[in-house]
């Protein structure tokens, strides 16, 4: 694959634990002036190196994240149709922003540009390479994150923000991009909330269906829950109830550090 550059050089921007390298290089780019006019610019493209000096992406990408273990998270900048999804979050009309659709499939803003606009993180369509260097995720979730256990937590905006998880090893879904919110895996389990409940998801398991409770590590339950601490986690209900619950679900004693804080607290 050749590397596609404008001016016959690239850069070594950083060099990653499993013997990748991220480089960059300037390319044109097309890009809309306040009159509507379609202009060219020198941007900076970047991509993943792999130790035998082959690319991993076709088409060199706008930003990157890379993790300790030598991960990455890369994005491209969104579509016209992509932004149009996003902007809804955004009071447009308050701002005095007109979107105007153009030739080139980018947005033009009358008023605000899109970068003063839209949160950076939302900019993008990001995609994931994993530890060996090999593309998983495709570029098409408005945003991605490092997690824990070998997952990510990915990010879709439609008519609200929905978070789901994907494998980072060979980028299968682990649970759907159904839920409200969502924390990483801690052994184990994932703390998520859907339809106003909070449950746990199992990092060994496949779920296809979040509405199906038998999918779950422990199924949508009442009252506010906590991550698990030496496999227990607290359920407070209407700031009243409290007790505890093992990685089954089942009622359980506090952990043996939460019993002790609440001797001490006896004498505070």
């Amino acid at each position: 694959m050749e590397l596609n550059k404008v001016d016959g050089t690239f850069n070594f921007c950083e060099s990653l634990i499993n013997g990748c390298h991220v480089i960059s290089c300037g390319q044109d780019s097309s890009y809309i002036d306040e009159k509507g006019n379609v202009r060219k610019k020198k941007v900076v493209k970047y991509n993943v190196m792999k130790p035998n000096g082959s690319l991993v992406c076709d088409i060199w990408f706008d930003t990157y994240k890379t993790s300790p273990e030598g991960e990455v998270i890369f994005g491209y900048e969104k579509t016209a149709s992509e932004y149009e999804r996003i902007l809804h979050l955004y009071d447009l009309e308050n701002v005095g922003a007109k979107l105007v659709p153009t030739t080139t499939g980018k947005m033009l803003v009358n008023g605000p540009s899109l970068e003063e606009v839209v949160a950076d993180i939302y900019k993008y369509s990001y995609g994931f390479i994993n530890k060996e260097g090999n593309l998983v995720i495709e570029p098409v979730h408005d945003f991605i994150e490092f997690s824990t256990e070998d997952s990510c937590i990915v990010t879709r905006v439609d008519v609200l923000i929905r978070y789901g998880y994907f494998d980072t090893v060979d980028g299968h879904q682990i649970a759907p991009i159904k839920f409200s919110k969502a924390n990483d895996f801690a052994e184990g389990l994932a703390r998520v909330r859907y339809m106003n409940k909070y449950a746990f998801i199992d990092r060994n398991k496949v779920m296809e269906d979040a509405k199906d409770n038998s999918q779950y590590g422990i199924p949508p339950m009442d009252g506010a829950v906590g991550n698990f601490v030496d496999g227990k986690a607290r359920v407070v209900i209407g700031n009243i109830s409290t007790h505890y619950i093992d990685r089954e679900g089942k009622p359980t004693t506090p952990p043996h550090s939460m019993v002790k804080r609440n001797r001490n607290s006896l004498f505070l």
